[in-house]
């Protein structure tokens, strides 16, 4: 019976000392990342421990992430020592696209990862289970630079909708929207037509009750950049909506901008100071509470806003001033 329970005791405080070492070894990495699969990245980087306290880990990976012109992401991600690993610091970038998958892009952003952390596990020294694959020169593909044939243009086209119905009643909705969208350094283009449509039936007393909501719209901006600070542009859309009482409605206003940070800080840092005016036009479907059929208004207003995204957390924060002057039709 002795001997029965010191075997049991030395093969339990073998075991567990070797879990020990080998979670020692391992790179402890903090992931801080809104737009990342976690699950995934958890089940294919290995040789490293993720922790949920970035004051526990080895690597902090902050990822800040923008749209870009093509219609995917742009990403920085920021490789942060702790502890031991504090000397080391270093930024990688990268881009997704449209035509890129979820599974492509979660791979994209795995691969990068695995670059990125190489510096920390050869600080480590733990290589063991690290290779790295490098084309030779006659298998290294000639690198051609390709010419966008679309010239930055994104287009999109999209439709939903559903339908809900019981004995008593029944519920529809419908909407189609096209887009298309430029986005270079200098100047950012944006066009959308949007159609909506809500249709509710009541039975009640043999009787229907059908409501109807509908709103069309299309929206045009375009906003030029003059430097890394200031920008300006204008902003127009025209529209109807049953819900909004809106027979016909259209909005023209254009603006000026200005950045306290350069553009190229904005995804981690902005603070902006902008001014608008323009032209409110509203067609009543019935008399508005103010007792308006139609009414054409004079808008302007000033706004500051801001927002900083670190590895400590974000804050963001907006102040704004609106006035409507009316005017005579």
């Amino acid at each position: 019976m002795l001997k029965y329970v010191t075997l049991v005791t030395s093969f339990f405080i073998f075991f567990n000392s070797y879990s020990q070492e080998d979670t020692t070894e391992q790179l402890k990495i903090f992931l801080d990342c809104n737009v990342c699969d976690h699950t995934y990245l958890k089940q294919n980087l290995g040789n490293v421990q993720f922790v949920r306290d970035q004051d526990l880990s080895d690597v902090h990976l902050f990822f800040v992430t923008q749209r870009n012109g093509s219609g995917g992401r742009s990403y920085e991600v920021d490789f942060i020592g702790k502890g031991e690993f504090e000397t080391i610091n270093y930024k990688l970038s990268f881009s997704t696209d449209a035509n890129m998958t979820r599974d492509d892009e979660r791979k994209r952003i795995l691969e990068n990862l695995k670059l990125g952390l190489v510096r920390f596990w050869i600080a480590k020294g733990t290589t063991t289970e690290v290779t790295i694959n490098v084309p030779t020169p006659e298998n290294e593909e000639e690198k051609v630079e390709e010419k966008d044939p679309w010239n930055y243009w994104v287009f999109r086209v999209g439709a939903n909708g559903f339908f809900d119905g019981q004995e008593s009643n029944n519920s529809s909705n419908l909407n189609f929207n096209v887009s298309a969208r430029r986005v270079t350094d200098k100047n950012k283009f944006s066009f959308r037509v949007n159609f909506n449509e809500n249709k509710s039936t009541f039975t009640f007393d043999g009787n229907d009750i059908i409501a109807i909501n509908n709103s069309k719209s299309i929206r045009v901006s375009d906003v030029i950049s003059i430097n890394d600070h200031w920008s300006y542009g204008i902003f127009g859309n025209i529209g109807t909506s049953t819900y909004s009482n809106y027979n016909l409605f259209w909005r023209l206003r254009p603006a000026i901008e200005y950045n306290f940070f350069k553009y190229s800080e904005s995804a981690k840092k902005q603070l902006i100071l902008s001014y608008r005016n323009g032209l409110y036009f509203n067609d009543y479907i019935e008399r508005s509470v103010f007792a308006e059929e139609k009414e054409l208004l004079l808008q302007h207003s000033l706004l500051l806003g801001g927002s900083v995204r670190q590895e400590w957390g974000n804050i963001n924060g907006e102040a704004s001033f609106n006035q409507f002057c009316m005017m005579a039709l």
